[in-house]
Parts: structure tokens; C-alpha cells; sequence
């Protein structure tokens, strides 16, 4: 409570005190918080309240109660100064012993910063435990698995995608430029969107300024967004968080489990370590273009290799084994960033094993003839109409098992043709794809592709000839800045017509599109019926010489491998690499296969061959725009594929009747070729028969030597009984 004492003083000639001539002197003292510091009276309560009229009454006490009222005061409030002091004092020391435990855990949050982990330590959590007195750091533990990366990518596609309007009859696709040379994959050019009329026979580009104001200022945000994504990023000294960087996922994006405590980082590490699956690791590797050098899946030991990033595996002490990851240079692009989400599955999935027969996935060892008929005899059995269609069967591929397994009844255990030649006849062709398991290969030698080879060449010779594409096709498709193909890594076409994650086939897609642009370099004035061969692979396949050696010369171009030199496919600023030699060559027979199948039972094509005259190539083109673009069934291709994978199971007169059968070994009968081993089919005639299999048994053994050639991932198949979870620092 408040207090004033008034004091009323002046003397008079006598010197004594009146009440004359006030004077008011204020003290205004808060006494609540110091009662207990006044004196109490022994036995007399007094109840009188300090005021004038009280004082007036008693003038005899008036210097008295004054005085001792001030000093009272005065005590008061230098023993509340004090108090204040003393507190001021308190909280200075906290405040120092806070910094001096906030200083104590500069290890723990220098291994949890920005420099150790980049933007996952914007998931860091602060806290003061007053039980402890000690500022506590708790960090994310990040959980990421190779399916989850390709979910977070297809997320971030999908919504860049949904932010770009729909226009109609114009096609918007995302060209990214990128260049590889002995520095590494780097961009050339910013990121851009392409829009080109769907109906256009020309497929010019559209300009940017052409189109409305809506659609331009959304497409000007979207290439900003893109050019950010291939900003250099920081790096950091956890090297999970640079394999995020590199991958081209977001950290904030990636999912955690629980909070763990700084604290708990052995001393040893500036960072702390991530749980992963080795496959899943091996997945991250392959796509950023590295080898597998060594893996020992109990030791929990892994050793991969790239041109420009690896994965090391050491001891640590109090850690045990430590893989580590070495990223890339800041100005070298990773190419899987210029590949979709779709195509990167896709090379996932290949790197395992599985390819795609139709429209439908399993493993290789798994498409024996038996699985091959089950599926191709389901889905013809619902298929309606002759154009492509969308089939599922998806319960018939439960039942998809090698020719070995019991269910078959020992049915076509022993074909006259390997189940393998003939699969990879059938088999869609991979765009984006660099890892396949060669332990799935060895089923069909180099020396029995080679014989394979030459039969194949001989009885197209003797029936629809081979045409040769123009010495200059590549520099005319480099020249034009046709989109046909990528000449320079791993990624060997981009996104284009009917495909699904880079995937074409004559058993699974429409090629007008890529007859059309292909005529845009191969001029002619009509359609033939010969076979077409770029001029490189012939001169190696006639002479039996296409192997992984040739395609190691080829890639090297001038420089000198093992006492061979070579000469690629090369002009300024691009280079020709063997991979993507093989897709062309592939996909230019699948258009000529699919065609001829088409016409073999009795249809009437909607596509032509490559080579076409630019006419009729692009009047199918635009009819093929108007059907949905991914991978269908058709039921000619499938009445088709079932009749010739019979007959390459049951041969004929107990001989083999496929060129794909030459080389088998000693002992073995040699099979019947031409038009003798095709008779009495169901439909077509035996010459065209002949005809058709020495071009799938190129297609085979030009499949399998490209798988041959990419990195081998058999590792990826051990690991499906016995994956280990491995630290990654």
C-alpha cells in the first residue's frame, strides 16, 4: 500500500512549532513487500493511521513519527536496491552458465548445421532441459529407399505438370541441353519448354510470345523453376545428404523416423550416418552412372565406380563398416536429372532383371514360352478390336513361371530354340537404361551369337535385301535438331510418341512418330520393303564382329583401346556412344517387324517402315497422335508372336527351324533355315516366315549385346534373399 506523510512546519519567534503556512513534503514508498522488515509493538496494538488531522492532535509527536517515518522509507528502499541488485547479479550468472552450456554444445550442433547436413537441419529441434542445465540438439533420422526417391521425383513432376494449362492440339514437352565430353555431362542451355502442334506436319516450334498471356507468363515460372534445379548445390559433410543433392530430391522432402539426440554421434564422425539397404544404395549408384566394383553383402562391404563419383566402403572405429558416397563436381549435371520419373523406374527395373514382353513385366528367367503364351493367349482373349488397346492381366501374371516349373506339365521343357534368343526377339527396347544382371545372359555365347548372326544376314540376302541408312544420317539428325535420339550417355531417346518410361516395341507400341522424324533425315520416295541397317553395325555384323570389344572401339572414337583404334560417328560438340548405335538399330527393325506382322495375318498396316518419303510418314504420324502415346496391345502383333514362339519351341521334323538356333554345340542337329522349317502355318507364307525370323534373330542378339555392354548389376538378384542394411556416412 501507498503511505504519505504530511508534514506541516514553521517557527515562530518563540521557536515553537505551528501548523501555520503548510508545506507538503510526499514519500509514496510501496511497503507491501517489506512488512515483515517494520518493528512490531510488544503488548499495545495501535490502530491510527499517519495523517494531518492525526498529527494536528499530538504536536508533541509530530518530529518524531516524522523522522522515523523517513527513515523507515529510506531503509526500504535501499534494501529493495539491493534485492534488485542482487537479482540483476543472479540473472547475469544464469546467463552465463546458459552461453557456457550453449558454448559446451558446439560439437553436437556443428554435427547436426547446415554445413554437416545441409537443409535437413531445418528439421532440427532445440531444447533447454532444466533437469540437466543443458541446451539438448535432436536431429531427424532420414529414412529414403530407391522407390521412395522415384515417388518424391514423380511427385515434383507431377506438380510442375499440373501448373501448365492445357492447350489445345499443342504438345508441351521439357528440353533440357546437355553435353558430355571429357569434363563430364554438363548444361549447355537453360532448361526450356517446347511447344509444337500436335496436327502440324513440320512439328515446328511454337514461340514462347505466341502463345496467350496465361499460358506464357505459367510457362516463363515452370523454366525458372527448372533452371533453379540445376543450380549447383552446397555441399555438405554428410554424404547421404549430397547423394539427395545429386539424385535431385529435395531433403526437406525426404521422410524421417524418430528425433535422435546429437549427442549420440560417435566422436569419430562430423555427421551423423544414415540406414539404407544395399540395394537400395547399388539403385542410387547405377543411376548416377557408376559400376559395381565389389560387393560382399555379409561384411557389409560396397565399392562402386563412376567418371565422376563413387562409393567407398571403410572401417571405422566405434562404427564398424562406413560407406561413404564422393559426389560429383558442381558444374557436372547428373544425367539422371534429364530423365522422367517413369524412365528411371524403368532403369531400376531393368537393372533387376525384368523387362517388359507386350505390356507386361517379369523377370527374364521367368518368360520361358509357356509364361510367354499364357500372357500373349489372356490378353488376346479379351482384346477387342484391331487397334491398340489398354488390357490388364494383371492375375495371369501371378502364374508366370520358367518352363521348368512343375504347373507346365514338362510342356516345351526342352525347346528346339533357347526360351532366352527367343524372348529378347520380343522383348520392348529400353531407352534410359545403363545396369542389367549378364548372369541372365549367359545363356547364349558370343560365338553362338555370331553364327546366329551370319545365317540371319545370309537368308535376308537371299529374300528382302538389306537398305543401308546415308553414311551422314547422324549429322543430319545433329544438324536439323531432330528429336530422335540422345547420341551421348546412357539415355538413349527422350520422350516421344507411343512410349511408357522409355520403352518401345514392335509387340508394344506404335513407330509412325519415329518414322516420321526419321524421314526428315532419310530422304526417299517411297516406301520399300527392305531391311534397313545403319552403315557401322553392317560392316561389323557381316564380318561376325559385334561384341562388347567392338562397341568399347566404337565408344572410344580415335583413341587407341588395347592396340585397336576406331572411328566413331562424331561431330562438333556431340559423339556417337555404342548404346546408342544399338537403339537405333533396334527400333529401325521394329518398325519394319511390326509392319510385316500386320501384314502377315492379314490386316491392313496403319504404319510404315523405316526408311518412308515424308508424306506418308507424316499422314500416319499424325493419325498415330490421336491414340492414347504408351505401350498397348494389338491383336495382330499377338497372333503373330504366339504362332512363331511355338513354332521355335516345337521346331520341325524334331530339328530347330530359327536362326537363332545356329551354334548350339556339337552333337546337336543342325536346324532346318529358310522357307523349308516355315511350312504349313497358320497364316503367311513360308518365304516371309524365313524372312521375319532372320530380322527377329538380329533384333535378339543385337538386344543382348547391349545388355551385354551396360554395367552388370547380377549382384541385384543375390540380394533378393539377403539384403543388409549398411551406414552410409
Amino acid at each position: 500500500m501507498y503511505c504519505t506523510a504530511v508534514w506541516q512546519s514553521s517557527v515562530d519567534r518563540r521557536g515553537v512549532m505551528s501548523a501555520s503556512c503548510p508545506q507538503y513534503v510526499s514519500y509514496f514508498v510501496d511497503l507491501s513487500n517489506f512488512v515483515a522488515l517494520l518493528p512490531r509493538p510488544s503488548n499495545t496494538a495501535v490502530h491510527s493511521s499517519i495523517c494531518p488531522s492525526n498529527l494536528s492532535h499530538s504536536p508533541s509527536n509530530h518530529p518524531k513519527m516524522g523522522v522515523s517515518v523517513a527513515l523507515t522509507a529510506l531503509v526500504i528502499a535501499f534494501v529493495a536496491l539491493t534485492a534488485l541488485v542482487i537479482a540483476f547479479v543472479a540473472l547475469f550468472v544464469a546467463l552465463l552458465q546458459v552461453a557456457q552450456q550453449y558454448a559446451s554444445s558446439s560439437e553436437a550442433r556443428g554435427k547436426v548445421n547446415t554445413a554437416a547436413i545441409g537443409r535437413w537441419s531445418r528439421k532440427n529441434k532445440y531444447r533447454w532441459s532444466f533437469w540437466e542445465w543443458k541446451l539438448r540438439v535432436r536431429y531427424a533420422r532420414p529414412v529414403l529407399t530407391s522407390d521412395m526417391a522415384m515417388d518424391m521425383i514423380s511427385a515434383q513432376e507431377n506438380l510442375r505438370s499440373e501448373r501448365l494449362p492445357s492447350i489445345p492440339n499443342v504438345a508441351v514437352t521439357r528440353r533440357t541441353h546437355l553435353s558430355d565430353g571429357r569434363n563430364g555431362p554438363q548444361i549447355s542451355a537453360p532448361p526450356k519448354l517446347i511447344f509444337t502442334r500436335r496436327d502440324a506436319e513440320d512439328q515446328n516450334e511454337i514461340p514462347l510470345e505466341e502463345l496467350p498471356r496465361r499460358h506464357r507468363r505459367i510457362a516463363k515460372a515452370v523454366e525458372k523453376e527448372m533452371a533453379r534445379e540445376y543450380l549447383p548445390s552446397v555441399p555438405c559433410k554428410a554424404s547421404w545428404c549430397n547423394l539427395m543433392n545429386d539424385i535431385g530430391l529435395d531433403p526437406e522432402a525426404v521422410p524421417s523416423t524418430e528425433m535422435l539426440d546429437a549427442d549420440l554421434i560417435i566422436s569419430s564422425l562430423d555427421a551423423p550416418t544414415m540406414q539404407i539397404r544395399l540395394s537400395d544404395l547399388i539403385d542410387f549408384g547405377l543411376l548416377l552412372g557408376m559400376k559395381v566394383v565389389e560387393v560382399d553383402e555379409d561384411n557389409h562391404v560396397l565399392t562402386m565406380t563412376g567418371r565422376h563419383c563413387s562409393i567407398t566402403t571403410r572401417y571405422c572405429e566405434g562404427v564398424g563398416q562406413l560407406s561413404r558416397y564422393s559426389g560429383m563436381a558442381p558444374q557436372i549435371q547428373p544425367i539422371v536429372r534429364a530423365a522422367n520419373p517413369q524412365e528411371l523406374r524403368t532403369a531400376m527395373r531393368t537393372a533387376t532383371g525384368v523387362l517388359q514382353l507386350g505390356d507386361s513385366f517379369a523377370l527374364v528367367p521367368d518368360w520361358g514360352y509357356n509364361s510367354i503364351d499364357l500372357v500373349l493367349g489372356t490378353a488376346l482373349g479379351k482384346a477387342e478390336g484391331e487397334d491398340w488397346k489398354k488390357i490388364s492381366i494383371k492375375d495371369t501374371m501371378a502364374l508366370v513361371e520358367a518352363d521348368s516349373d512343375i504347373k507346365w506339365g514338362g510342356k516345351w521343357r526342352h525347346p528346339k530354340t533357347s526360351s532366352l534368343r527367343c524372348s529378347f526377339a520380343l522383348f520392348s527396347n529400353v531407352a534410359v537404361v545403363n545396369a542389367f544382371p549378364h548372369v541372365l545372359l549367359h545363356g547364349w555365347t558370343i560365338e553362338e551369337r555370331n553364327a546366329a548372326c551370319l545365317a540371319a544376314i545370309d537368308e535376308i540376302h537371299r529374300s528382302v535385301e538389306f537398305i543401308e541408312a546415308p553414311q551422314r544420317l547422324f549429322h543430319t539428325i545433329r544438324e536439323n535438331g531432330i528429336d530422335i535420339l540422345v547420341m551421348d550417355y546412357f539415355k538413349a531417346a527422350n520422350n516421344y510418341g507411343c512410349e511408357y518410361g522409355g520403352l518401345r516395341g514392335w509387340l508394344s507400341t506404335n513407330h509412325a512418330v519415329f518414322t516420321a522424324r526419321l524421314a526428315r533425315c532419310w530422304p526417299v520416295d517411297h516406301i520399300t520393303e527392305r531391311v534397313p541397317i545403319l552403315p557401322r553395325l553392317y560392316a561389323a555384323l557381316k564380318e561376325a564382329a559385334l561384341q562388347p570389344e567392338w562397341c568399347k572401339t566404337y565408344d572410344q572414337a580415335h583413341v587407341a583401346v588395347e592396340g585397336k583404334t576406331g572411328k566413331g560417328d562424331e561431330g562438333p560438340g556431340w559423339r556417337m556412344t555404342a548404346n546408342s548405335l544399338l537403339w537405333m538399330q533396334i527400333t529401325m527393325l521394329d518398325t519394319w517387324i511390326g509392319r510385316k506382322a500386320d501384314l502377315m495375318t492379314g490386316r491392313v498396316s496403319d504404319e510404315v517402315a523405316v526408311p518412308a518419303d515424308l508424306v506418308t510418314a507424316t499422314t500416319q504420324s499424325n493419325i498415330s497422335m490421336q491414340r492414347p502415346q504408351t505401350t498397348a496391345w494389338k491383336k495382330s502383333r499377338m497372333e503373330f508372336a504366339r504362332a512363331y514362339l511355338s513354332r521355335l519351341a516345337e521346331g520341325a521334323d524334331g530339328k530347330a527351324v530359327s536362326c537363332m538356333s545356329m551354334g548350339v554345340g556339337d552333337g546337336v542337329a543342325q536346324p532346318t533355315l529358310g522357307p523349308a522349317g516355315w511350312e504349313n502355318m497358320a497364316f503367311g507364307k513360308p518365304e516371309d516366315w524365313a524372312a521375319m525370323d532372320a530380322v527377329l534373330t538380329l533384333r535378339s542378339m543385337l538386344m543382348v549385346t547391349r545388355f551385354e555392354i551396360m554395367n552388370d548389376s547380377s549382384v541385384l538378384l543375390r540380394l533378393r534373399h539377403f539384403n543388409p542394411v549398411v551406414l552410409l556416412a
